[in-house]
């Protein structure tokens, strides 16, 4: 799906908002991960897995701003935090580009030899809630959904 910044919408002149293109993806996308944790059979193990998804959210690997689908193949498991530095990130750029204006390429800068602020901690909850359901594989949900639900490589 080619990146671009969403058109006008014709009755309010302004940029047509992303609101009709959530259809429920991000809840049903949970839904998968959370009826595979229901069926990890030791309790702990559930315990933990269930505290880690609640460290993340389901994010759109291709905003729905830059054309991106509200389906289960354009979403990831990310960390909350990131997912709503990124997403303020790209509204901020976005908002400053003329409708349907092709977006070729997205670069990502960060600041490097700075240290932390004192917010940011490293959480780890998608590797580690990717691994335990792996422990589980084939009970909870086959490999090749639980390794596409993280997109970790």
């Amino acid at each position: 799906n080619a990146a671009k910044t969403l058109g006008f919408d014709t009755a309010t002149g302004k940029q047509k908002s992303t609101k009709p293109l959530r259809q429920g993806g991000q809840d049903r996308f949970r839904g998968q991960i959370h009826a595979a944790i229901a069926r990890i059979p030791d309790a702990t193990d559930k315990a933990a897995a269930t505290a880690l998804m609640k460290k993340l959210q389901a994010d759109h690997q291709q905003e729905l701003q830059m054309g991106g689908t509200d389906k289960d193949e354009n979403m990831a498991m990310i960390e909350q935090r990131m997912n709503s530095q990124m997403g303020a990130k790209f509204r901020a750029e976005l908002k400053n580009l003329p409708p349907d204006t092709k977006i070729d390429k997205v670069v990502i800068e960060t600041a490097t030899g700075t240290a932390p602020s004192a917010g940011h901690r490293e959480s780890g909850a998608a590797s580690e809630l990717q691994a335990l359901l792996l422990k589980y594989k084939n009970v909870a949900a086959s490999e090749t959904n639980i390794r596409n639900w993280f997109k970790i490589t």
